[in-house]
């Protein structure tokens, strides 16, 4: 009997393609470092500039190259490390701290280029760009299977044009890296700066929320607040902390952990866990000694002038001071704001026995002038009487 031949059911268009989920197969998670670094997703550190970021990325990179356990004593999977900077050269920073830390150097690779080293369909060299750039990322990672890591440092240096503002822009380019670690399975590792303003520390990132929500794990590397101990020991080195702030795939919240940089050891961790979190960094900010000298460069800044406030901010940025904090300690000190006379005047800001004195002064930026009343005289016709 001739076989019954059944016909293939078109695909639909214009509506969606779904499955169940008892078709799913079941995936162990992969760790390159256990409850921090995930293999085959997206993961963030976001910190402040100085506080061992890049350092601690290549701390992560020299286990990776020659397969030692990590300060915690978890394990580590051996391979290859892929790390793209726009901050520091590869031979005066990367492969000297790299060396230091005893990584495996042969097993890094960095640009062949520090800038133009991304070529495209037709062989021109370019600068990466993560929104235009994934498919050339796609193809690397298919001549190098034992790249484990690629680390990303910044990560807003190589989003294009994308606005890093915008959550909907941002997550474009973030969605097809994921992709891309999930098929490599490899881990990206992205380093990020904090934005300067106020808000909650978990999420201070640079830009769009999407950069610290759309990574599976996210920690940041901050100054401990015991650096700003008065009765500390001036010849300690300062510590950084590597604190968590999320991971979704991991059971457990992980311990933070502390290092201090040394120029003969590179990262030196501390021992024991560190029970401080990113809530306690956020009233340490917002209390603690930065604060002061909030107050003190307020001060002895409108001790004997007043000054643009648009001035001001601008140099609130320069040292890293919160201008929502400034505004804060500007009523804490009595500080006044007063306009300038005039249509669009400035706002300046001063003490208000400096405001006094140029009032006294009849300053012109602050007090009217009073006008001269002039009385015009008539002109007489020839011939009138006067």
């Amino acid at each position: 009997m001739p076989k019954k031949t059944t016909k293939k059911k078109k695909r639909k268009v214009n509506t969606l393609r779904t499955r169940r989920l008892s078709t799913v197969e079941v995936e162990e998670v992969d760790w390159i470092w256990l409850h921090r670094v995930l293999a085959g997703k997206l993961n963030i550190i976001h910190g402040p500039p100085g506080v061992g970021k890049t350092w601690l990325a290549l701390y992560v990179a020299a286990c990776i190259t020659t397969g030692r356990d990590f300060c915690d004593g978890t394990p580590c999977p051996q391979g290859e490390v892929l790390f793209i900077s726009d901050e520091d050269g590869a031979a005066d920073t990367v492969r000297p701290r790299v060396d230091l830390m005893g990584g495996a150097s042969a097993r890094v690779h960095v640009p062949e280029d520090d800038e133009l080293f991304v070529v495209d369909e037709k062989g021109e060299p370019h600068y990466l760009d993560l929104a235009r750039n994934t498919e050339q990322l796609f193809n690397w990672l298919e001549d190098y299977p034992q790249v484990r890591m690629i680390v990303l440092d910044p990560l807003s240096a190589f989003m294009g044009d994308t606005n890093c503002n915008s959550n909907s822009e941002v997550r474009k380019v973030l969605t097809p890296l994921r992709h891309l670690a999930a098929e490599h399975d490899v881990a990206l590792l992205a380093i990020d700066h904090l934005s300067k303003g106020g808000g909650k520390q978990s999420t201070r990132g640079n830009g769009s929320i999407a950069f610290t929500a759309g990574p599976r794990s996210s920690f940041q590397v901050v100054a401990d607040p015991q650096n700003d101990n008065p009765d500390r020991d001036p010849n300690k080195p300062d510590r950084s902390l590597y604190l968590h702030n999320k991971c979704n795939l991991s059971p457990i919240k992980a311990p933070g952990l502390a290092f201090s940089l040394d120029e003969q050891r590179g990262i030196v961790w501390h021992a024991g866990k560190v029970a401080t979190t990113l809530n306690d960094i956020q009233a340490h900010e917002e209390k603690g000694p930065r604060t002061s000298k909030v107050k003190v460069w307020l001060t002895k800044l409108l001790a004997s002038e007043p000054k643009l406030r648009d001035e001001i901010a601008e140099e609130a940025c320069k040292l890293g001071f919160s201008m929502a904090t400034v505004k804060n300690y500007k009523a804490d000190l009595g500080i006044e704001s007063k306009k300038q006379l005039g249509k669009g005047g400035s706002w300046w800001w001063g003490c208000p026995a400096v405001f006094e004195g140029l009032i006294t002064k009849k300053d012109k930026r602050f007090v009217k002038r009073p006008v001269k009343k002039t009385t015009r005289k008539r002109p007489t016709k020839k011939g009138a009487r006067r």
